[in-house]
């Protein structure tokens, strides 16, 4: 009897574990690009997105959602769970020609939903490095990849340039020398699809990967558009939905409601497959709005350590809510996914600290911290090349390589309660961004100045807000579909060695400078900063390397140009 009863348990339990395998939820991640706050229906009713719309206030609008001021950094924030500035991409977008990528000792979120049983694919833009075919999706936990490397491409040639194109949606004819097509289906070459408007094409092949999906193992599907960062380009019944404004506002105004057609039609293929019951969705901006977008009533646009550019339009939608029809005001950041969405694929969140099996060149060192490395001191490993670990194994400096059992934990929390709940966010505090100033020359574009700390409701920026010194991007503008003035007129200067700070709570647009009134606030918000400066990964750099340009690769944006070998390491 005793026998038959425990035999009953344990069929009982491996029942529950198939049960729970089972009911791992589906999780549809959507990132658009250089959307700003203003660029959605439901903070805007002059932008037409009925299907977002619909999905957020059918979910829960996240009003207090936060992200890097540019596209890698966040990138490398959501897909790892760490601030920028822990993953050496703080400085700005990578450039086509660095010869590095996101640091491979990182385990990315793909990785980890992939190890809890999850079909894993991604459609879209990568933009976390290429020169060596390692740094690449297919190899970074992704079963399929369909999209592009670099940061922009044509909607419709496929092709990277670095000079715009034009609202005719031509090529424009000055292209550079560094231009090449940059269209991959896994790793193969994507020709044939040349003249595809790229957010349908974007659309099609997430349609696709839902019809093939095994329903057997969760799904997981990034799908990081490109729309509706430069070049604004869109068939015209999207911008003809628009009249009034200027014409890059209509462009752009037109390719964001593509944006929300193709969102739709991907609900509608998850519904099709008899998945959408089982499905988080989640969406966000990268940063925010950039030539043709808009942040109003906040302040700045992308690449500025202002609210506008990185408070954005982001919400969730999915049955397992269970409280919904609502705007939270909570804050949450996008490091956040990550522990976020693992823990809700039944991980371990807790004890997320990177990836703490990787050995490099290791001597088994532990390492042991603070240290101090060239007068830094690190509470963290270092990188040498970001493709392999450092770490010292006492207090100073000894050229000692170890396989950093110590890493830096995750910056990103676990907000699943919030989110489903409705419930307190599980942060008080988050760091906009800290940049290296020692790198001069870092492979990414920016200004390698300024940083900014939130604590509760005051918020605290140290240097250049915009981070380019130019006073265009600091000021409040109005949407062209409602005005063509700047409110309260325009910023004229920028002090690079200022410092603001802000009362979010009673001054979300920024308006009123609290430092000089409130000296010790400052002084104890400098010194947290300071705290998690200390911290800080050095940036990703190396000068364009022209070994990776497109004229050496038949023409195209291609991996295999770069080393990441961890056997011969030179500190200097």
């Amino acid at each position: 009897m005793a026998t038959t009863i425990w035999l009953d348990i344990l069929a009982t339990f491996i029942l529950l574990i198939d049960i729970s395998l089972c009911m791992k939820p589906n999780i549809v991640l959507i990132v658009s690009d250089d959307m700003g706050y203003n660029d959605i229906g439901y903070n805007n009713p002059k932008i037409k997105t009925p299907n977002m719309d619909s999905l957020a206030k059918n979910g829960v609008i996240l009003n207090q959602a936060y992200v890097q001021q540019v596209c890698s950094p966040s990138r490398a924030s959501l897909l790892t769970g760490y601030y920028a500035f822990h993953t050496g991409i703080q400085n700005g977008p990578l450039k086509s020609l660095t010869p590095t990528g996101l640091p491979l000792h990182l385990t990315l979120l793909p990785q980890a939903l992939k190890g809890l049983g999850y079909s894993t694919h991604m459609i879209g833009k990568w933009h976390l490095g290429f020169c060596n075919w390692k740094y690449t999706p297919n190899l970074r936990g992704f079963d399929t990849f369909y999209g592009f490397y670099s940061s922009h491409i044509d909607y419709y040639t496929h092709t990277y340039s670095q000079t715009s194109r034009g609202n005719s949606g031509r090529p424009n004819s000055n292209r550079q020398s560094s231009d090449g097509f940059d269209l991959r289906d896994n790793k193969r070459l994507a020709t044939e699809e040349n003249g595809t408007y790229t957010t349908e094409l974007f659309q099609d092949k997430s349609i696709e990967v839902i019809k093939k999906h095994n329903t057997e193992n969760p799904l997981f599907l990034y799908l990081p558009f490109n729309a509706p960062h430069g070049p604004l380009q869109v068939p015209k019944k999207y911008s003809n939905m628009y009249t009034g404004g200027t014409p890059n506002r209509r462009t752009y105004a037109g390719m964001v409601s593509a944006l929300d057609e193709a969102v739709g039609n991907v609900v509608s293929a998850l519904q099709e497959k008899g998945i959408l019951d089982n499905t988080l969705i989640v969406f966000t901006s990268d940063n925010g709005p950039g030539s043709g977008g808009n942040a109003y009533p906040l302040r700045g646009l992308k690449q500025t350590l202002y609210e506008g550019g990185s408070r954005v339009p982001a919400f969730v939608n999915g049955p397992m809510l269970k409280k919904i029809g609502y705007i939270s005001e909570e804050m949450i950041h996008i490091s956040d996914w990550y522990p976020t969405l693992v823990g809700l694929a039944g991980g371990n969140t807790v004890s997320l600290r990177g990836n703490l099996t990787y050995g490099g060149n290791s001597d088994g060192a532990k390492c042991v911290f603070p240290f101090t490395y060239k007068g830094k001191t690190y509470n963290g490993c270092i990188t040498q090349g970001h493709d392999q670990l450092w770490c010292s194994t006492t207090r100073t400096y000894q050229g000692k390589w170890g396989n950093c059992k110590d890493v830096q934990p995750l910056d990103g929390v676990d907000q699943w309660p919030m989110l489903r709940e409705g419930s307190k966010s599980s942060r008080t505090e988050f760091v906009y961004n800290i940049k290296d100033g020692n790198v001069r020359d870092s492979g990414s574009a920016g200004s390698a100045s300024g940083q900014a700390i939130r604590v509760g409701n005051y918020k605290l920026i140290l240097g250049d807000p915009t981070g380019t010194g130019k006073a265009s991007r600091a000021g409040w503008t109005q949407d062209p579909f409602v005005s063509s003035q700047t409110s309260r007129g325009r910023i004229t200067s920028v002090d690079k060695n200022a410092v603001y700070l802000y009362n979010l709570r009673d001054d979300p647009t920024e308006r009123t400078n609290l430092a000089d009134k409130m000296p010790s606030l400052v002084d104890s918000m400098r010194a947290r900063l300071e705290s998690h400066a200390a911290t800080m990964l050095p940036a990703v750099f190396g000068r364009p390397d022209q070994r990776g340009n497109p004229s050496q690769w038949g023409g195209a944006v291609s991996p295999g140009w770069c080393s990441v070998d961890t056997s011969k390491i030179i500190i200097g």
